[in-house]
């Protein structure tokens, strides 16, 4: 799952987050592992960098991740939906991915 960073004081994610165990902002090494599924045709593990950071007047989260031997890339944004009160993400990966959305309510 994923762990929220602690908002700014101005962001629009402020008091939606008062159980975080740890910053999300930072650079990663990530060990992944994937089930077969539609997007993923085999089981399988890979290790790889992930850079995490706030964008667009800390609005938005955006996560840009690399495998280690540079063959898969990524690229996700997430954001709070206040108004529907839900969490937002979009992932774009350069398997054939076509991009993936999704929300979450908090």
């Amino acid at each position: 799952g994923f762990f929220f960073p602690p908002p700014p004081p101005t962001s629009p994610f402020k008091n939606h987050h008062s159980s975080l165990a740890i910053p999300l902002i930072a650079e990663w090494i990530n060990k992944i592992y994937e089930n077969k599924a539609e997007w993923t045709p085999k089981k399988q593990t890979s290790t790889g960098k992930e850079t995490i950071k706030w964008v667009l007047d800390k609005k938005f989260i955006q996560g840009d991740l690399i495998s280690q031997d540079g063959a898969k890339k990524g690229h996700w944004l997430m954001n709070y939906d206040e108004e529907a009160k839900v969490y937002r993400n979009w992932f774009f990966g350069n398997e054939l991915q076509f991009p993936r959305g999704g929300s979450v309510e908090r």
